[in-house]
């Protein structure tokens, strides 16, 4: 279990410092050695989530997003687990996204699918985690609505 958190834990942002070609390099090994994880085993490591920023750590956080759906766990997810979706796809970095977009389609369709088999729980939820200025007046708005006000 070690290996693993020290797998996920490891520092996938991009640097300035390193080339475009080592860092693709970096990147594809280290999405070469968490498909080799079994998702099971990625399901007992979800703590490791509240270590991880979906932007500086994408592809770990989405590998632990996305082994729940892979394993029996889908069927009972929490509250804690929805607002972490969320904030996923509020906060990740496309570039880091991008060499694991298989991942990524199977996360957006499995949510998809969660939520449609279970009407009554999710929507909400991810709803008032992403907009969270709708719900809140501390809040500040997403960035996206800065973006493009609502009129």
């Amino acid at each position: 279990m070690a290996d693993l958190a020290n797998l996920l834990l490891a520092d996938t942002e991009r640097s300035s410092s390193i080339s475009d070609d080592e860092y693709e390099k970096r990147a594809r090994t280290y999405l070469r050695d968490l498909r080799k994880v079994a998702p099971q085993k990625l399901v007992q490591a979800n703590s490791l989530l509240s270590q991880l920023d979906p932007s500086r750590n994408t592809i770990g956080y989405l590998f632990l997003l996305r082994a729940p759906f892979l394993s029996s766990a889908a069927q009972r997810l929490s509250d804690q687990t929805l607002f972490n979706i969320a904030d996923f796809f509020a906060r990740y970095d496309a570039i880091q996204a991008r060499y694991a977009g298989a991942e990524l389609r199977q996360l957006i369709e499995a949510v998809y699918g969660f939520i449609n088999q279970t009407q009554d729980v999710g929507i909400e939820t991810l709803h008032t985690h992403s907009h969270p200025a709708k719900h809140s007046t501390d809040s500040a708005p997403c960035a996206h609505e800065e973006r493009h006000p609502e009129t």
